[in-house]
């Protein structure tokens, strides 16, 4: 019965003379309303598009290794965050100022931003301002017969007073080694 709704209108829309227009006159013009906005919210209006420029951008570059590390701070003393593959890019932010690390935004790390070394990445559209690093963390290297309160209180105090990075190493102190990533 297709013609059943049309009928219906007809019927419930005629306006008798003397007679004001029904209910269900008005309860199909709000129905024929909503289903005129429903059908019009999937019309594209096309708006210019926001294209932003670029702002500065590492890549890694092919080396021995197929990823990088992204430490915490800039150099080897500060712990690695993440890892970056070959080819992969990351927004820069800065360098320090000898030019050797790279502060780039790395939302995964605890602060948001890692930093790289300059030989493992090419810097792409244009160059980077110099920042400030961070301070070198703190190391606390317990031997087996350190008092675990000790560590702790040393822990808690190298963040909460002298504002730096505590790293608590499971090595043998001042070893090379452990300064070279081996």
């Amino acid at each position: 019965m297709p013609g059943w709704w049309l009928r219906r209108v007809g019927r419930a829309g005629a306006k008798a003379p003397g007679r004001p227009v029904t209910r269900p006159a008005r309860g199909v013009l709000l129905a024929a309303l909503l289903l005129f906005l429903a059908l019009s919210v999937g019309v594209h209006h096309p708006v210019r598009a926001y294209t932003p420029t670029p702002g500065p951008m590492i890549q890694v570059v092919p080396g021995t290794e197929p990823q990088i590390s992204v430490r915490a701070g800039p150099g080897v003393d500060y712990p690695v965050v993440g890892l970056l593959l070959v080819g992969e890019k990351a927004p820069a932010l800065g360098r320090t100022p000898g030019g050797n690390w790279i502060l780039i935004l790395y939302p995964s790390a605890p602060e948001g931003v890692g930093w790289v070394f300059f030989r493992y990445v090419q810097v792409i559209n244009g160059p980077l301002p110099v920042v400030t690093p961070p301070p070198t963390p703190t190391e606390v290297i317990p031997t087996p017969e350190t008092d675990p309160s000790v560590v702790a209180f040393f822990m808690e105090y190298g963040d909460r007073f002298l504002g730096k990075q505590t790293v608590l190493c499971k090595d043998t102190p001042a070893f090379i080694a452990n300064r070279i990533g081996v």
